[in-house]
């Protein structure tokens, strides 16, 4: 799961980015004020992925607006094994 919630910016548009999971897109255009409907607002999003051989996950973000991407916070779980 990433979470977010923009502490800095408050109109739509002035951070937006692209989000990344084991190099694949999982997010274009990110704008974190516009998905949540202001400043303060927290957003989750889950993503499914399997690490690596050697078990990283790797979360990548590249610029599309004013200011750098960001992550709030960062859960890693496990998927239950039958």
């Amino acid at each position: 799961r990433l979470h977010w919630a923009e502490l800095d910016f408050e109109g739509a548009g002035e951070r937006v980015f692209e989000v990344s999971v084991g190099g694949e897109v999982v997010l274009d255009r990110l704008d974190v004020v516009a998905e949540t409907g202001g400043r303060r607002r927290a957003m989750v999003r889950e993503v499914a992925v399997v690490a690596d051989p050697g078990g990283a996950v790797v979360v990548g973000f590249r610029r599309d607006g004013r200011d750098n991407p960001f992550l709030s916070g960062l859960e890693l779980l496990p998927v239950p094994t039958t």
